[in-house]
């Protein structure tokens, strides 16, 4: 036997036979039950047929609502369900006929998840056209109080959007004593908390004659076929009290309404939805002491005379409002104080300014200054050089070298920054800025493609030779320059020489014993003999600057990455080829076939002399720029005309006694050297000039000019 159950909730209703609202007069009751909108007794009272409501006289003679033939049990407007009967479906043995004979039910609605219940011995399964889900139950032990985990008893969860099923029975084992002692099995949906297993279900009819052969079961419904965004839009819209909102459905694509925050009722009839009084309710939302009053849609509280509400933790606590004109006296006196900080934080930074310009010699240098009128030199101050350099901005930075930052700074007037400043903890030397590169740049960087006369270098070597010279021979105290390289000459817009990075650089010792604690300078060019004693000497200048000598004459780096120990060194390299009476062999081929071979071999020899293993045996720097001066009138060429040039170190007078031999050479018009502006080189380190040698000649970190 099959019986059908078709329950129109589970179709979601068709607005176009609704009732808008409830006709005037409709039962709002059936027995002890509430019957809300849109539900309704009778087709005029109801928002759809699925939503009609028939109130029946039940077998004991009170009035009960249905579905159909379904019992209802309790509906929900806040959360869209209804609670029914579910009946059961049956599979029992008949002693008679000795046959089992089924009672199955086919029922269309939509639910939450349900459990499916059935006897020993038995597999079932509910489906329908989309859905299927089974268990069976065996009997193999004991079944247990309590436990459907499929001994006596099995139970699966059903999917969502679940509208109807159908409901089949299989015996396991089909024998008549197996039958004699569990006669019957069911199947049903039925909601979780209502449902407790028992033993006595399987092996008598307790369960079908205890629940009259129902179960309760939850039955989801909504309003419509579209969600809230395309309802809204409609003539058909359900949600008719003004305090309602709109809910989408979880169990479809439908919708539901309920009342806004801070109101109750039932939201599909107009002014249904009706003020929550919170003051009302067993417990007030309001703090101890306070009171309650109730407004429209919510609620306010009022602390007593003296203590202020505060909404965060619900407290009614002290009002501060007393102690206003106290807390302005505090703010007024922090302000106060805050000045006078300043004042005490200027007085010390003036104080701090002070004291490095003490540390750093900077009397000195006033006594200096005031001594010597025609000093052109300016301590600037702090504030000055941040201004020039947009306070020491990332954009001014020119590069780093190994003493510290360089920047490039510009002064109101655009003149060239020339001097220093003491007003920090690590002074900054303020020089010139030097547009054509270095002699390391002509040689080996990114200007060796210009065509560079061979004179032009012979030239620029001669005057850093007679710039070192004058350092070791004409101040009252010599200096060590200690870095003598090729990119520590530099070339400014005339490619006149100017010396620079003095960073590594002594003040020639007075005493024999005295021992520098860290060896400084550049691999390829500092003395063997330094390297081992430790011991800085104007011969270890004298070392650097051959290895120079041979840059020029060779072109090459002076190391390599690769090769011997003897050839990755270019003075080893070289030294070899002298020995061995080959320095053809080493000359660049630039110079080789366009210069004389006497000049040539002038060169190599002194450069040999230079770089001599024993510092003894090396010539002076003022013998070194004597034999330059002479080579270069060796360096003479039938195709540039001869015209007299008058070269000096320093553009402006000397302040010492010392004094450059004036030589017939070519002009320097005639050695300019074609160079593209916009691969200017930006200086690394700082240009040294006489007259400040004494005073600031180890300074780390430098400050450019332009």
């Amino acid at each position: 036997m099959t019986s059908v159950i078709l329950l129109s909730i589970a179709i979601m209703v068709q607005l176009s036979s609704i009732s808008a609202q409830p006709a005037p007069g409709c039962q709002s009751h059936c027995g002890d039950m509430e019957i809300p909108y849109p539900f309704g007794i009778g087709t005029e009272c109801a928002i759809g047929l699925g939503f009609v409501i028939y109130c029946n006289k039940t077998a004991d003679g009170s009035m009960k609502p249905f579905l159909t033939n379904v019992e209802v049990l309790n509906i929900s407007l806040l959360h869209g369900q209804t609670r029914a009967l579910n009946p059961l479906s049956t599979y029992c043995y008949n002693k008679i006929t000795t046959k089992m004979e089924d009672n199955r039910w086919s029922i269309d609605y939509s639910s939450w998840p349900y459990r499916l219940s059935n006897g020993c011995n038995t597999f079932s399964y509910i489906y329908n056209g989309e859905y299927t889900t089974a268990c069976a139950s065996v009997c193999a032990k004991a079944p247990a109080n309590g436990s459907c985990d499929g001994v006596g008893c099995c139970q699966n969860n059903i999917a969502k959007g679940l509208n109807s099923y159908n409901v089949t029975f299989h015996s396991v084992y089909n024998d008549s004593s197996n039958l004699q002692s569990n006669p019957c099995s069911y199947a049903a949906l039925v909601k979780t908390d209502t449902f407790m297993f028992n033993t006595e279900y399987v092996t008598t009819m307790k369960f079908n004659e205890t629940y009259n052969g129902q179960q309760p079961v939850v039955l989801d419904w909504a309003i419509g076929k579209v969600g809230c965004k395309a309802a809204n839009t409609t003539s058909s819209y359900a949600c008719r009290s003004k305090h309602s909102e709109c809910v989408d459905s979880i169990n479809g694509p439908e919708y539901l309404c309920n009342c806004t925050l801070g109101y109750h009722g039932n939201p599909y009839i107009t002014g249904g939805c009706i003020d929550v009084n919170e003051c009302e309710q067993n417990q007030s939302p309001c703090p101890k002491g306070a009171t309650c009053h109730n407004i429209e849609g919510w609620y306010r509280c009022s602390c007593p005379v003296g203590r202020k509400l505060a909404k965060e933790t619900n407290t009614c606590n002290p009002d501060i409002s007393l102690i206003i004109g106290v807390s302005i006296g505090s703010v007024v006196l922090v302000i106060i104080i805050f000045f006078v900080r300043i004042i005490f934080e200027r007085r010390k930074l003036t104080d701090v300014k002070k004291k490095y310009i003490q540390e750093h010699g900077g009397l000195l240098l006033f006594e200096k200054m005031k001594s010597d009128q025609g000093l052109a030199f300016k301590v600037f101050t702090q504030a000055e050089l941040e201004q020039a350099t947009n306070k020491f901005e990332k954009s001014h930075i020119l590069g780093h070298g190994g003493h510290g930052t360089v920047y490039k700074g510009i002064t109101k007037d655009n003149i060239t920054l020339l001097g220093c400043c003491l007003e920090v903890d690590v002074p900054m030397l303020v020089y010139e800025f030097i547009p054509n590169g270095t002699l390391f740049d002509l040689i080996h960087g990114k200007n060796c493609t210009l065509h560079i006369p061979f004179s032009s270098l012979l030239r620029i070597a001669n005057e850093a030779a007679e710039g070192l010279a004058f350092l070791h021979s004409y101040t009252n105290v010599p200096i060590l320059h200690g870095d003598v390289k090729t990119s520590n000459i530099l070339l400014d817009e005339n490619y006149m020489e100017k010396v620079s990075d003095f960073g590594a650089s002594i003040l020639a010792p007075t005493d024999e014993a005295q021992f520098v604690t860290m060896v400084l300078g550049t691999c390829g060019y500092l003395d063997p003999e330094y390297l081992q004693t430790c011991q800085l000497t104007e011969k270890s200048d004298v070392y650097s600057f051959g290895v120079v000598i041979l840059e020029i004459l060779t072109g090459q780096m002076p190391l390599k990455l690769e090769g011997s120990e003897i050839q990755k060194s270019l003075s080893s390299s070289f030294l070899l080829a002298m020995k061995e009476n080959n320095l053809e062999a080493m000359l660049d081929s630039q110079i080789k076939g366009h210069e004389s071979m006497e000049l040539l071999s002038g060169l190599g020899e002194l450069a040999k002399q230079c770089l001599d293993m024993c510092s003894d045996n090396r010539p002076s720097m003022k013998d070194v720029a004597e034999e330059l001066s002479r080579l270069r009138k060796l360096s003479k060429h039938p195709w540039i005309q001869r015209v007299t040039e008058t070269e000096g170190y320093l553009s402006g007078p000397s302040t010492s006694s010392f004094e450059i031999e004036q030589s017939t050479e070519y002009t320097r018009k005639d050695e300019q050297i074609p160079i593209n502006p916009s691969t200017s080189y930006f200086i690394q380190h700082f240009i040294f000039y006489p007259v400040i040698t004494n005073c600031y000649r180890s300074f780390p970190v430098f400050l450019i000019g332009s």
